[in-house]
């Protein structure tokens, strides 16, 4: 159960527009803005996992831009990891895998449970 709140900071590779999903304490899932234009990458700028643990700065997926165009990612906390998976427009995809730094991270402008 996701019991405080929890935050993503992020945007698509070569956007460069900050985004923000925030959740309120109790709340498992979210849902961020798709990219509006051509993207290769997501940059995370930060993430909070109800304060167990966070990143700072990852992109994903790592190498060099895919031939197909992305159209969505899903962005999931599994224990101490954050999995990121990109989907492109030819029905692939690719996963990257980082390390929550176990260090706090807070949420900014978080709503408070109902």
């Amino acid at each position: 159960m996701a019991d405080g709140p929890a935050c993503l900071e992020y945007s698509w590779v070569s956007e460069g527009k900050r985004r923000m999903v925030q959740l309120v304490p109790g709340t498992q899932l979210g849902e961020g803005l798709g990219p509006i234009s051509n993207a290769s990458h997501v940059q995370i700028y930060s993430l909070s996992n109800n304060g167990r643990g966070g990143v700072k700065q990852w992109q994903f997926p790592p190498g060099p831009p895919y031939s197909g165009k992305v159209v969505g990612a899903i962005i999931e906390v599994r224990g101490m990891e954050v999995v990121g998976t990109v989907y492109y427009n030819d029905g692939t995809s690719a996963v990257d895998r980082h390390p929550l730094d176990p260090a706090v991270r807070t949420c900014s402008k978080v709503p408070k449970k109902k």
